[in-house]
């Protein structure tokens, strides 16, 4: 159908959360970096007033993303290397994040 974009992936958590990705290997790779931009200083996590150092940082947890190729075979978080189960739905995959500190980058492979 002319028109129709899937969107590679579906990020479900607080908008305090950055999420972007990119595509490597021809697409047989998508990487996702998660990004806490949640502060303690009272302001909101913008760029004029969000602190260029932390202090603290308040962890998030259970972050959901889906993304839409059914054909992925492993999703790992790294620079940890934790692998994430897949859970198959409807209309794609999903794989739950667990906790997120302060940065983490999911990476879904297919074969």
């Amino acid at each position: 159908q002319s028109g129709v974009c899937l969107v590679p992936v579906e990020v479900t958590a607080p908008m305090s959360v950055l999420a972007t990705f990119y595509q490597q290997e021809q697409g047989k790779r998508l990487i996702v970096h998660l990004l806490n931009e949640l502060n303690t200083t009272a302001d909101r996590a913008l760029p004029a007033n969000n602190p260029p150092m932390r202090e603290e940082v308040v962890p998030i947890t259970d972050i959901k993303l889906k993304f839409s190729d059914k054909s992925i075979r492993q999703v790992k978080l790294q620079p940890e290397g934790r692998e994430l189960q897949l859970k198959s739905v409807a209309d794609g995959v999903e794989v739950l994040v667990p906790r997120l500190e302060l940065h983490t980058m999911v990476v879904a492979e297919k074969p």
